[in-house]
């Protein structure tokens, strides 16, 4: 069973822009992020275990420049690890190598390609917890000034990013939901913005269940506490001389509570036919009566 994470990716990674602005900036941030290896001057390669990943890589290489000559090597994999591994060789390197420049740059200025730019860096790599746990999206780089690129682009489109450093890499995270939601329609990761609002409605109607049943049972523990206390008051009036001394009323509320151990206030109110805050004073005297015992 795939991760989230990787249900995203297999998405995105189909998701193929129109326009070539779009195209280039996708591609310069997704071979930025996963720190593609030049091999020679005139040769880079990239590793991914992906092949939609490794297919998208191939189809905008020769869309920036269709005179790149790629070729493709799979290595099977062995041991633990499963996933087979695609070694994408291209040449003109200098091309790609321009193409990478795009970090040290103004702000990219369309909006279209700073969607593809966003998606890109996520195939890259992107990590997001699966909506059902908690809430937490990042994208990690070797570089700062890659992680700090990013921060300024997503503060630009309006989201909140924060950045720290863990190990030898700079993170950069969101962990609201909305954050989360926004990023995730901005790339085009259609199918991952209905499960993950399917699965935040469901945990917010959870957690309204928990929060009532949580209520309730507090309301039936002081409710039982109540009744405890009332009724240890009145064995204490019934074994001293002051019960013959009450108020005809006091003894009648008295009477009503002993014949009915188990209802709530607002029941013997009804009984009674007085008023909920008329029981309450009633049991209140109840009370300091049999404390001055």
């Amino acid at each position: 069973m795939t991760s989230f994470a990787m249900d995203v990716r297999n998405e995105i990674a189909r998701v193929i822009p129109d326009k070539f602005c779009c195209k280039r900036s996708e591609l310069a941030s997704l071979l930025r992020m996963s720190r593609a290896n030049f091999v020679s001057e005139s040769e880079f390669s990239f590793s991914t275990s992906n092949a939609a990943i490794a297919r998208k890589i191939l189809l905008l290489s020769n869309a920036i420049d269709p005179e790149i000559e790629t070729r493709v090597e799979r290595r099977k994999a062995y041991g633990l690890r499963k996933n087979n591994r695609y070694i994408i060789y291209a040449s003109r390197a200098e091309k790609i190598s321009s193409v990478l420049n795009i970090f040290e740059g103004k702000m990219i200025r369309r909006d279209c390609c700073r969607k593809s730019f966003l998606r890109g860096a996520f195939l890259g790599s992107g990590s997001i917890n699966k909506p059902e746990s908690k809430y937490h999206f990042e994208l990690t780089s070797r570089e700062f000034i890659v992680a700090s690129f990013i921060v300024d682009l997503l503060n630009h489109m309006d989201f909140s990013p924060k950045l720290c450093e863990r190990g030898k890499k700079f993170i950069v995270y969101l962990n609201e939901s909305e954050s989360i939601l926004d990023f995730l329609s901005i790339i085009d990761a259609n199918r991952a913005v209905e499960r993950f609002e399917s699965a935040r409605n469901l945990k917010e109607i959870r957690g309204q269940v928990n929060m009532l049943v949580n209520l309730e049972t507090s309301n039936m523990q002081r409710s039982a506490e109540a009744i405890s206390r009332q009724l240890e008051d009145i064995d204490r009036l019934e074994n001293s001389d002051r019960i013959q001394k009450l108020s005809k009323k006091l003894i009648e509320t008295i009477e009503i509570r002993k014949e009915n151990p188990e209802a709530s206030m607002s029941e013997l109110a009804e009984i009674l036919q007085i008023s909920k805050s008329g029981i309450d004073g009633r049991f209140r005297k109840i009370h300091e009566l049999a404390s001055g015992i």
